[in-house]
């Protein structure tokens, strides 16, 4: 994404962020699947923050 930086004002802050990544996020959801998938099979949780489920969860109630 052009113009991203981790500090602020190095577009981190854009008002339009989500509209600019949602052609990404199933995408992300099926890569944050595969990697809780291979955590299960070596016995960890890193990386991982399972916030694929919340975005999941949170788009069944945004129809």
């Amino acid at each position: 994404m052009q113009n991203y930086g981790k500090k602020k004002g190095e577009g981190k802050d854009d008002q339009k962020i989500y509209q600019k990544m949602q052609p990404y996020l199933d995408k992300a959801i099926h890569n944050a699947e595969l990697l809780e998938e291979s955590n299960k099979r070596n016995d960890t949780d890193n990386p991982s923050t399972k916030i694929h489920l919340l975005i999941e969860y949170l788009q069944i109630y945004s129809l």
